[in-house]
């Protein structure tokens, strides 16, 4: 939990953010697709970016959705990413 989450089911402006920290996964947003769009200047406005807050002392995970118009490979993907 941060220090900015709910030890208990509590209200928040942001209804997700209500919830209790240490029993949920909590929904909310993050600055990630901001700052991967300072570093790739070339993805600015393609990206969007949450957070989901899980109880456990460490968790990681990354999602890429890409629609793409085309069909494509995985080797193709990685030379414009």
């Amino acid at each position: 939990a941060r220090a900015t989450s709910r030890t208990s089911d509590n209200f928040h402006k942001g209804s997700r953010r209500g919830r209790a920290a240490g029993l949920n996964m909590v929904l909310t947003e993050t600055g990630a697709a901001k700052a991967v769009s300072k570093a790739l200047p070339e993805l600015e406005g393609k990206l969007s970016g949450n957070a989901i807050r899980v109880p456990t002392p460490d968790v990681s995970m990354a999602i890429l959705n890409l629609n793409l118009d085309k069909a494509t490979t995985k080797d193709e993907l990685n030379t414009h990413l």
